[in-house]
């Protein structure tokens, strides 16, 4: 009964930090740590997912338990800030960085909400950024995307990476954004 060491869902959608606490009793401790454990579980449930609580290893940091409140099945699509995640690489290339512009005005001509990543960074680092964030889709518009015919698609939580061409974007996204609404269910109504 010491730390409430992190939160996760479905893999890396979100990360809460850890809660520490000292208490001058044992039975303030026992009075305080179950309030902070249904506050994760309250944050948890307001993305849309179940809640389990597993005990895990106390660590470096010591203490005479750990747990950490995770999610072990979706229960239904969780917000995402946006649709789709747009990855601009090459960008220094000017027919890459036209490509890119014209996806991003027809996803948005087409009222996809879409994020833009038009920053100077390595492919891994927007990557990692796209799966944090957790958008139903991530396009990337590339060198090698627009040299294979497209851009490459990719759906949230792995599968393999689609070549979609450019032109007919919109709607191909909207086709796979509809098919992902039926398959989750609705995504959850954002706190007000």
């Amino acid at each position: 009964m010491s730390l409430v060491r992190a939160a996760a869902s479905s893999g890396r959608e979100f990360v809460m930090k850890d809660a520490y606490s000292a208490h001058a009793s044992v039975e303030d401790l026992e009075t305080y740590y179950p309030v902070v454990c249904e506050a994760y579980r309250a944050v948890i449930r307001r993305c849309g997912l179940d809640v389990a609580v597993v005990r895990a290893d106390v660590g470096m940091m010591g203490g005479s338990a750990a747990e950490w409140p995770t999610s072990p099945t979706r229960t239904r699509a969780p917000p995402a800030p946006f649709e789709v995640y747009l990855v601009g690489l090459d960008l220094e290339r000017d027919a890459v960085r036209a490509e890119a512009e014209s996806v991003s005005a027809s996803l948005v001509t087409a009222r996809i909400e879409t994020l833009c990543d038009d920053r100077p960074e390595r492919a891994g680092v927007k990557f990692t950024d796209a799966d944090l964030l957790g958008m139903p889709l991530r396009i990337t518009v590339s060198r090698r995307s627009i040299e294979g015919g497209g851009v490459e698609l990719k759906g949230r939580g792995g599968g393999g990476i689609e070549l979609a061409p450019a032109a007919a974007i919109a709607d191909h996204v909207g086709a796979r954004l509809r098919t992902l609404v039926q398959a989750l269910g609705p995504a959850t109504p954002r706190p007000q």
